[in-house]
């Protein structure tokens, strides 16, 4: 804390597969206004992994790399004693390898079998914008509606909506009641 209204924050992510490695950084700052009703942050995360290629038939074609950005903005307001609503967005970049390990297939067909190569371009642009609104209607149970839309340069665009529902059972339990739908558009590979 900075002070009573400024947070600073950062992360070290490691992650470790067989056929993946990564290394993560990152951090934000939040910002409390002065009657505690009113929270922004902003955070700034890059990840730089290595991607082992593996063809269909399990053999390895190399190594290559991937390196993202993502920079989030959100807003949180108090409106009312049992209300609160959310809003922000998110712009990520990413470049390099960005098809899955397992970058091809093999297809039967007819006489002839073939190896097909997922072909994806090396860079990727994206933004999607988010919001909630949750509202408590009584002591136990509060209900909240979220929603996110997405687009990206590769062609996609996709919108989800979630109401949820928030039910506690003394101090020690809560559960969420979660029903999303998600549509989204086709990709141009």
């Amino acid at each position: 804390h900075l002070d009573n209204r400024t947070r600073l924050g950062t992360h070290l992510d490691l992650s470790k597969e067989y056929d993946y490695f990564s290394v993560g950084v990152g951090g934000d700052v939040a910002w409390q206004s002065e009657n505690n009703n009113t929270n922004q942050s902003l955070a700034l995360n890059l990840y730089f992994d290595s991607i082992d290629l593996i063809r269909f038939d399990g053999s390895e074609d190399g190594t290559d790399s991937r390196t993202s950005m993502a920079l989030t903005y959100r807003l949180a307001q108090i409106l009312s004693g049992d209300s609160q609503a959310q809003l922000g967005g998110t712009i990520s970049l990413q470049s390099g390898f960005l098809g899955t390990p397992y970058n091809s297939v093999f297809v039967e067909g007819g006489t002839s079998n073939t190896e097909v190569d997922e072909v994806l371009p090396d860079s990727r642009n994206r933004f999607s914008i988010f919001g909630s609104y949750r509202y408590r209607f009584t002591s136990s149970g509060a209900g909240e509606i979220a929603s996110r839309i997405y687009t990206d340069d590769w062609g996609i665009t996709g919108i989800s909506l979630e109401p949820r529902w928030y039910q506690s059972f003394g101090k020690d339990m809560l559960l969420r009641f979660r029903l999303r739908h998600y549509d989204q558009s086709v990709s141009d590979y």
